[in-house]
């Protein structure tokens, strides 16, 4: 199952993308690929602190307008996909 948390504070948003899908054979998994290009996406357009731990990912940026409208964005996308594929994705937000 791949795990999502979400936390904001005044001063930062945080994202941490683990775990694996496995909703399919490895390279045909359109869950984890789903999941895995919207979370590079919102490291490649922020200013973040990336950390990338073996295909987990820990992201770290400022809460700036900027910032906060691409994280927004990907938490939308992220709650339309774990409702979709609740036996694959769990998204906490806090």
């Amino acid at each position: 199952m791949i795990l999502i948390d979400a936390w904001e504070n005044t001063n930062q948003l945080k994202v941490r993308a683990s775990g694996h899908a496995n909703s399919a054979p490895k390279g045909q998994d359109l869950v984890c690929c789903a999941v895995s290009v919207l979370t590079q996406s919102l490291a490649l357009n922020t200013k973040t602190d990336i950390r990338d731990y073996d295909g987990d990912m820990d992201i770290t940026m400022d809460n700036d307008w900027h910032n906060k409208t691409l994280f927004n964005a990907y938490l939308a996308s992220m709650r339309v996909l774990a409702n979709q594929y609740p036996d694959y994705i769990s998204l906490r937000e806090a």
